[in-house]
C-alpha cells in the first residue's frame, strides 16, 4: 500500500514538473522573440554591430575597428562575439533580428543548461525550478536579447561547466572533458581571462570530495592544455604583432587595471560603491531573492554534512563572483550574468530539497515571502488603477518623478496604460491571480503551485510589457526615425555630438555608418574640429524654449524625445560667435 501511495506521489510530481516545464517553454520563447526586432538603441549594441560590420568591410578579423580606426575604443575584448554577429548577420543584410539573434540562442542555451545542469546534480524538478528561477529574473531578461556580449559569455561559462560535470561523473575516457577546455578557451576569445577563471576554479571545486569524480589524470589535463591554447593563442600572437604602437601591449596587461580602476578611490576615480551590486541583486533577481538566505544556510549545510561537492561549488561561483564583481571599479548591472546560473541552481536544490516536506519553520519562510510578492502585487495595482483614473495624488507623483529623471520611459508607460484600458485590467487580473495562487501555495506547503505562482507573477508583469509598452517607447525613441528624418540632409562628414554615446552609435548605424563621432572633445585619436563642418546636436527631453545655435543658418527639430539640431560649424560653442 505504501509503495502505491508513493508511486503515486512521484506521478503526480512528474506530470506538475512537465507542465512547469511547457510553460516555462512558451514564456521563453515568446518573450525572447517578441523584441528581437526592435531598434539597436540600447547602450553597446549598435557599436558591437558597427564593430563586425567593419570587420568584414576592411576584410581583418584580428584587430577591430570604429570609424575605420584602430584604437583603445574599439579593441576593449577579443573579438569572438564580433564574429558570431558576422557568421549571424552577414548574409541578412545586417537586419536588427540577426544582430540579436547570437543573444536570444545563447539565452534558450542558457536556460536549457541550467536545466540539464539541475538534473545532472540534483533531480529532475531541481532541474525544472532552476530554468524557471532564471527565466524569469529581471536582469536576465532585460538582457537576453540585448546585442552584447554578456549573455553570450555566460552560456559559454555555464556550457564548460556543464561539460566537466559530466566527464567527471561518466564513464572513464569520456570526451565531455574535451567541451570543457575548448569553452574555455571561446570564453577567454570572448571577455579576456575572466572566461577561464570562473570554470576553472568551479572545476576544481566539483572535482574535490566527489566520490564519482574522475581522478586528474583522467581528465587529460595535458591535451586539454594544449587544446586550449590552440583555441586562444593564435588570436593572441596575431593581435600583438599587428596591433599599432603599444596598444597590444596594452591590452594584453592593461585589462585588469581599467577593471580595478576606481575600486581604491570611488570619489575620485568616479568608479561605483563596493555595494552597488547589492540593489541590483535584490530587486533584478525578484521574487527568487526572498528565498536568497535560507537556501545558502540550507545549502551550507549540504555541503558540509553531505560533502555535496554540487551545491559547494555552486555556493562558491555565486558568491564568490558576487565578491569579485564588487571589488572592481567598473560595474554595470549586466556583468551580473554569469553568476545569475548558480544563483538559479541555488534556489532550485533548496526549493527541491524543501518541496516533498514542507517543515514548519521553512513554511513561515515560504509564507512571509510570498505575503510581501503579494503586497507589492497589490500596491501596484493601485497605481496602475489610479494612473488609467487619472488620480490626482498618483499624477502628481508621477511628475515630480518625472522631473527627476526617466521621463521618456515612464511617459511611454503611462500613456500605454491610458490608452488601454481593458487590456491592462486583464494583466493586473491575470498578476493578482498569480500572485494569490502563490500565497495558496504557501499556505498549503505546496512548493510546485507557488513556485508556479511566483514565474506567473514575473510572466503577467514582463510579457505585455514587451509586446506593448517596449515596442511604443522604440518607436518613440527610435534611432532609425532619427536617422530617416535627417538622411539626405546630412553631409558625409558631419559629427554627432551629444545625445548620449548609445544614441550616438545607433544614429550613425542607421545613417549607414557613413558620419563621426565625437566623444569627449575627440573623435577617436582624431580631433574634432580637423573633420567636421556640420554638427548634429541631440538633447534628451530637452528645456522648454530652450534654443540652441539661434541667428544662425541651422535644422531643427524634435523626434520622440529628442530635440535635434543640424548646423554649420565645426562645434556647437562656434556658433553665435
Amino acid at each position: 500500500m505504501l509503495n502505491k501511495i508513493i508511486s503515486e506521489m512521484n506521478r503526480t510530481r512528474s506530470s506538475v514538473t512537465s507542465i512547469l516545464l511547457l510553460l516555462l517553454a512558451f514564456f521563453s520563447l515568446t518573450y525572447f522573440f517578441s523584441n528581437i526586432n526592435a531598434d539597436l538603441i540600447r547602450a553597446g549594441e549598435a557599436r558591437a554591430a558597427e564593430i563586425a560590420w567593419e570587420m568584414l568591410e576592411r576584410g581583418n578579423f584580428v584587430l577591430p575597428s570604429l570609424n575605420y580606426v584602430v584604437s583603445s575604443e574599439s579593441l576593449t575584448k577579443p573579438p569572438l562575439y564580433h564574429w558570431m554577429l558576422i557568421l549571424t548577420s552577414a548574409q541578412l543584410d545586417w537586419s536588427n533580428w540577426a544582430v540579436r539573434l547570437t543573444s536570444v540562442m545563447a539565452s534558450l542555451g542558457s536556460i536549457w543548461m541550467v536545466l540539464l545542469l539541475g538534473r545532472q546534480m540534483f533531480n529532475v524538478r531541481a532541474g525544472v525550478f532552476s530554468a524557471l528561477v532564471l527565466s524569469t529574473c529581471i536582469v536576465f531578461l532585460e538582457n537576453s536579447s540585448a546585442a552584447r556580449m554578456d549573455i553570450f559569455f555566460s552560456f559559454l561559462i555555464l556550457a564548460s561547466i556543464y561539460c566537466f560535470w559530466v566527464a567527471i561523473n561518466r564513464e572513464s575516457g569520456s570526451k565531455w572533458i574535451y567541451g570543457f577546455y575548448l569553452l574555455s578557451g571561446l570564453g577567454v576569445l570572448t571577455k579576456g581571462p575572466i572566461g577561464i577563471l570562473f570554470p576553472l576554479v568551479v572545476a576544481i571545486l566539483l572535482s574535490m570530495n566527489n566520490q564519482n569524480a574522475r581522478g586528474w589524470h583522467e581528465l587529460k589535463p595535458a591535451t586539454g592544455l594544449l587544446l586550449f591554447l590552440f583555441v586562444v593563442l593564435p588570436w593572441y600572437l596575431l593581435m600583438y604583432l599587428t596591433a599599432p604602437g603599444d596598444l597590444g601591449f596594452n591590452f594584453l596587461f592593461g585589462q585588469l587595471a581599467h577593471w580595478w580602476a576606481g575600486s581604491s578611490n570611488v570619489a575620485a576615480a568616479g568608479g561605483k560603491s563596493f555595494l552597488y551590486y547589492l540593489p541590483h541583486v535584490l530587486i533584478g533577481f525578484f521574487p527568487w531573492t526572498l528565498f536568497l538566505p535560507v537556501a545558502v544556510v540550507v545549502g551550507v549545510r549540504a555541503a558540509k554534512w553531505e560533502n555535496n561537492a554540487a551545491i559547494k561549488a555552486m555556493l562558491f561561483w555565486f558568491l564568490g563572483g558576487l565578491l569579485l564583481f564588487s571589488l572592481g571599479g567598473k560595474k554595470a548591472a549586466r556583468y551580473l550574468l554569469p553568476i545569475m546560473a548558480p544563483f538559479a541552481l541555488i534556489i532550485g536544490f533548496y526549493l527541491d530539497r524543501i518541496g516533498g516536506r514542507v517543515s514548519q519553520r521553512h513554511g513561515l519562510i515560504l509564507k512571509l515571502s510570498v505575503a510581501l510578492v503579494l503586497l507589492l502585487v497589490v500596491v501596484l495595482t493601485l497605481l496602475i488603477a489610479g494612473i488609467v483614473t487619472e488620480n490626482q495624488w498618483v499624477v502628481q507623483s508621477l511628475s515630480r518623478g518625472q522631473e527627476r529623471g526617466g521621463a521618456s520611459t515612464l511617459t511611454a508607460v503611462i500613456v500605454m496604460l491610458r490608452d488601454n484600458p481593458l487590456p491592462v485590467a486583464v494583466v493586473v487580473g491575470l498578476m493578482l491571480l498569480s500572485a494569490v495562487l502563490a500565497m495558496a501555495g504557501s499556505i498549503r506547503r505546496n512548493v510546485n503551485l507557488m513556485v508556479f505562482g511566483l514565474a506567473a507573477v514575473i510572466w503577467t508583469l514582463v510579457w505585455p510589457f514587451a509586446l506593448t509598452i517596449k515596442p511604443a517607447l522604440q518607436q518613440q525613441m527610435s534611432p532609425r526615425v532619427v536617422a530617416e528624418k535627417i538622411a539626405g540632409m546630412l553631409p558625409l562628414d558631419a559629427v554627432i555630438y551629444g545625445g548620449g554615446r548609445a544614441y550616438q552609435h545607433s544614429i550613425r548605424w542607421y545613417l549607414g555608418r557613413n558620419i563621426e563621432l565625437e566623444s569627449s572633445g575627440r573623435l577617436y585619436d582624431r580631433t574634432l574640429y580637423e573633420h567636421s563642418s556640420w554638427v548634429l546636436l541631440m538633447e534628451n527631453n530637452p528645456p522648454q524654449g530652450k534654443l540652441l545655435a539661434s541667428g544662425r543658418k541651422m535644422l531643427q527639430w524634435q523626434i520622440g524625445y529628442y530635440h535635434v539640431t543640424l548646423f554649420p560649424g565645426s562645434s556647437p560653442d562656434s556658433v553665435g560667435r
